[in-house]
């Protein structure tokens, strides 16, 4: 994980292109972890809605996420 200042610190809440940057992937597979319930939201998917509110993610469980990313790469 990198030190980059992403999201907004006093909240640590975060964007799915904020987590896309952290994790060095694209914004479409930081849906697909949503999606599958590999990455919690504080507004979860429903497929019901015809427009999705945006993301948005807790600082810590993008962090937990990430580790075993980065290991692998």
């Amino acid at each position: 994980m990198t030190s980059v200042s992403i999201g907004s610190a006093e909240s640590g809440m975060l964007t799915s292109e904020d987590v896309a940057r952290l994790c060095g992937v694209s914004p479409m597979t930081v849906n697909r972890w949503v999606k599958s319930g590999r990455l919690p939201t504080l507004n979860p998917f429903n497929p019901y809605r015809r427009k999705q509110a945006p993301y948005r993610f807790r600082r810590q469980d993008v962090e937990r996420l990430a580790q075993p990313v980065q290991r692998a790469g």
